[in-house]
C-alpha cells in the first residue's frame, strides 16, 4: 500500500507538537522526514507517527535523546525489547519514589493542620499512637558550641536521605524519661519518624496509649517553661513519665516568619504513680 505523506505542519498537529520541535529532531538526526522534495517540502509517512509516539513516551520518562537517537540507529527487536526492559525497572523505582513522597506531603499536612488547629498552653491526657524514630544523638557539647550542634544536624539529615527515610519535613526531638523526671529538659537526640519498623542501627520504638500532651506556642528558647508546665502538671496530678518525651515541629521556619507564632507538640507517655 502507498504511503500517506504528510507535511511537517499536518505531522506536527497529529503530534499535539509544535513543528520547531520536529525541526530540531531532524538537526540532531533523531526523527528525519521521510524525504524532502525538491521545493523543499518536508514529507513525514504515518509510520513516523509511531516512532515519535514511542520517544515522546521515552522522552516523558527523562530519557536523554542520545539515548533515544542510538536505539532509533540500530534498532531492532531485541533492543526494543532490553529498551523496555529497563525502562520498567525505571517506573518502578519512580513509582516507588512517588509514592514515597506523597507520604512526605500527605504526613507534613496532617502535622500543619494539626498545628493550626492547637490548642497551645494547656496540658491534655489522651491516647497517642506508637511511632518509629531514626534517632541521631546529640553530644553534650552541643549545648555550648551551636556548630557542633549544626554538624549533628547535618549527620542527620544526610543519614535520612542516604536511606530515604523522611516521613515528614520538620525534625524532632527526644530527651530521655530518665533525664526528663530529673528535671533536665535537655534533648538527647534528634529525631525522624519512618512509617514502619526497619532495621537500622537509629531505630528507636516511642510506645503508644495514655500521653500527656501539651502544645507549644513561641520559639525555641521558651520551650524549658512548657516542659517545666508539663512536667510540674504530671506531679500535681498524680502521673510519672513511662518513656521518653517526643518534641515535634508543627508550625515552624517553612511557614511562620516569625518564632513568635511557631508552634511544637510534646508529648510524653505517662502512668499513674502507685502508691
Amino acid at each position: 500500500m502507498q504511503s500517506v505523506y504528510l507535511s511537517t505542519g499536518e505531522f506536527a498537529k497529529l503530534c499535539g507538537v509544535k513543528k520547531a520541535t520536529l525541526f530540531h529532531y531532524d538537526e540532531i538526526g533523531l526523527l528525519s522526514p521521510e524525504r524532502v522534495e525538491s521545493n523543499g517540502y518536508r514529507r513525514y509517512t504515518e509510520q513516523q507517527v509511531l516512532l515519535f509516539d514511542l520517544i515522546d513516551s521515552l522522552r516523558s520518562i527523562g530519557t536523554p535523546l542520545e539515548e533515544i537517537r542510538n536505539y532509533i540507529k540500530h534498532r531492532s527487536p531485541q533492543r526494543l525489547e532490553e529498551l523496555l526492559e529497563e525502562k520498567q525497572e525505571q517506573l518502578r523505582r519512580q513509582e516507588q519514589e512517588i509514592r514515597r513522597l506523597r507520604r512526605l506531603m500527605n504526613n507534613t499536612l496532617s502535622e500543619l493542620r494539626q498545628g493550626r488547629s492547637a490548642q497551645c498552653g494547656a496540658v491534655t491526657i489522651e491516647e497517642q499512637e506508637s511511632c518509629c524514630l531514626i534517632v541521631t544523638p546529640i553530644p553534650p557539647e552541643c549545648r555550648q558550641n551551636d556548630r557542633l550542634f549544626l554538624q549533628t544536624m547535618g549527620d542527620h539529615l544526610r543519614y535520612c536521605s542516604q536511606h530515604r527515610l523522611f516521613h515528614h519535613f520538620p525534625l524532632g526531638e527526644v530527651v530521655r524519661r530518665q533525664d526528663f523526671t530529673a528535671g533536665d529538659f535537655q534533648s538527647s537526640y534528634l529525631c525522624s519518624r519512618v512509617d514502619q519498623p526497619l532495621r537500622s542501627e537509629r531505630l528507636l520504638r516511642l510506645p503508644g496509649g495514655l500521653h500527656a500532651v501539651l502544645y507549644h506556642q513561641g520559639g525555641y528558647d521558651a520551650l524549658p517553661r512548657s516542659y517545666e508546665a508539663l512536667f510540674h502538671y504530671l506531679t500535681d496530678h498524680g502521673y510519672e513519665a513511662a518513656g521518653d518525651v517526643l518534641e515535634e515541629d508543627l508550625l515552624y521556619y517553612l511557614s511562620q516568619p516569625d518564632d513568635a507564632d511557631y508552634v511544637l507538640k510534646i508529648r510524653v507517655p505517662v502512668a499513674l504513680k502507685t502508691k
